[in-house]
């Protein structure tokens, strides 16, 4: 290829690359401010700033009578303000409908200078929802599984003590979910604004093993329960049938009648025996110790 050819390739690359928009973000309703380029003392004969290439939005003639110099067009009266010194332009109070591409000439001597701005008018970010969907803790390792939503957006991550799972997203406002400190954060962002909801890793880690533990306890005081009442029925019917056979040589329906109700009666004075004895002993089973009292030889029945 022919040098001279190259040499004008590089030079329209260049001059591409460097008059590219530059990009700006605002919050709907802040004011944003665009900056002409402009470094020359030299006195200026105009300057203009466009709105997508057509639509005139303010124009500058230093040379005019004070009353004529700015000339802001009709649908920006009020929503700009123009600095004659610098030859910026602020608006006010951008909305959604004002994002576009923004251009900035000054004429002076015969040159032009160019600005170009690229404005992006964004809505502030809402708040961020962080909830708990699941927690898998065994012994020091803790695993929680997160779901953060905000708007249309929604993003799950799970998180160990030190780092979280991510997912790309491209949208104009994201989500991200971290861990610091102990803290599972969820940051809901665009270029202009962002919030963030927490919770606390060690705490949900904490309430699921302590639920777990309750549980287990429930589970034993349960199988402890009904072992211990299945002893005392045994027990008792035991006990019965060896003091009946004791007394089955000299037995009438009026002793049978008593013995009945001396039967209940030990069978009362067994569990008060064997709960004081539960107490002074402190996991010996109760009800176990009042029946070998009872149905010893040596126990003397009343």
């Amino acid at each position: 290829m022919d040098p001279k050819w190259t040499l004008s390739l590089l030079a329209a690359i260049l001059h591409t690359v460097a008059s590219a928009p530059e990009s700006v973000f605002a919050q709907e309703g802040n004011s944003v401010t665009l900056i002409m380029q402009w470094h020359n003392n030299t006195d200026i004969d105009s300057a203009v700033w466009f709105f997508n290439q057509s639509c005139d939005i303010v124009r500058y003639y230093p040379y005019y009578n004070k009353s004529r110099q700015v000339r802001v067009t009709d649908p920006y009266k009020g929503r700009v303000e123009f600095d004659s010194t610098t030859f910026s332009l602020e608006l006010t109070n951008p909305q959604k409908n004002d994002s576009g591409l923004y251009k900035g000439e000054i004429n002076a001597d015969g040159r032009k200078a160019v600005s170009e701005y690229r404005l992006n008018v964004l809505e502030q970010v809402t708040a961020p929802v962080l909830t708990v969907e699941s927690v898998l803790s065994s012994g020091d390792l803790c695993n929680v599984t997160v779901t953060c939503r905000a708007g249309d957006l929604s993003l799950t991550s799970t998180c160990d003590i030190s780092t979280c799972t991510q997912e790309e997203q491209t949208a104009p406002s994201s989500l991200a979910i971290s861990i610091k400190d102990d803290l599972i954060i969820c940051n809901h962002s665009n270029p202009v604004s962002w919030h963030h909801a927490t919770v606390e890793l060690e705490m949900m880690c904490q309430s699921t093993q302590h639920k777990k533990h309750q549980k287990t306890s429930i589970w034993i005081y349960v199988a402890v329960a009904s072992g211990l009442l299945l002893f005392v029925l045994v027990g008792g019917v035991l006990c019965f049938q060896m003091h009946s056979k004791n007394q089955a040589g000299s037995s009438s329906a009026v002793n049978q009648s008593v013995e009945v109700s001396t039967f209940l009666s030990l069978f009362l004075k067994s569990t008060l025996i064997s709960y004081s004895l539960h107490k002074s002993l402190c996991g010996v089973a109760p009800f176990g110790l009042g029946f070998v009292c009872l149905c010893s030889p040596s126990y003397s029945w009343p």
